[in-house]
């Protein structure tokens, strides 16, 4: 594995992984949990979407999906979601 150092704010040196260790400055906002679900279905949606392109050709609805389902990885990876943010849903147990 090749991780490789990287200065932060403050001119200390970190690994690339400190990332997905709490290193960054965005905040989590969804649990571990929540995280997966987002991943396993954003990636069932991409597929679908991407599927349904390649028999039948491009359209809006299916570049829709195929960005829904890519948002919705992108915040699993990432443990955080905008729309929580924006409502603050922090507390919510539905999140956690």
């Amino acid at each position: 594995m090749c991780r490789s150092r990287l200065k932060n704010e403050t001119g200390g040196n970190f690994l690339s992984n400190d990332i997905f260790q709490g290193g960054s400055s965005m905040k989590r906002n969804i649990g571990t949990y929540n995280s997966m679900f987002r991943i396993a279905g954003g990636l069932t949606v991409l597929a679908y979407a991407t599927a349904k392109m390649a028999r039948e050709g491009t359209s809006g609805a299916q570049l829709g999906l195929a960005f829904l389902g890519a948002q919705k990885v992108g915040e699993g990876v990432t443990y955080y979601c905008p729309v929580a943010d924006a409502l603050n849903l922090e507390g919510s147990k539905f999140l956690k």
